[in-house]
């Protein structure tokens, strides 16, 4: 299972944020992280507005690194593009649902506990 499998089935903002707190915490102790975008390196995550904007800093520095034909930036951004877009992702499905009609695969329920579409 991989970090993207796990934020994908996060069932709490909480827990996708402590994720990618995890991961990001990796980066700034990896050997490239002097040349990682200090923006993407930032702590805490201040929510979806934050994720937002570290996206359009990957696309940026993804662009970059493409220019420069730097291989070793390219496999660190397209990595970080995927798990923070993933991120965003799952925190806006959990922000336009109700938390009672969540279950831990990420799948909906309604709200008396029945799966959808089974009487």
């Amino acid at each position: 299972m991989t970090i993207i499998d796990t934020i994908r089935g996060a069932d709490s903002k909480d827990t996708i944020y402590v994720l990618l707190s995890a991961y990001i915490d990796g980066l700034r102790h990896s050997v490239n992280s002097e040349q990682i975008a200090p923006r993407l390196l930032g702590l805490p995550i201040n929510g979806e507005s934050d994720l937002q904007a570290r996206l359009t800093v990957l696309f940026v520095e993804l662009d970059l690194a493409s220019k420069r034909l730097d291989n070793d930036m390219l496999v660190i951004y397209k990595e970080a593009l995927a798990i923070v877009a993933s991120a965003l992702h799952r925190v806006q499905q959990l922000g336009n649902y109700p938390r009672s009609l969540h279950r831990r695969d990420g799948a909906r329920t309604q709200s008396n506990g029945a799966r959808p579409g089974v009487v």
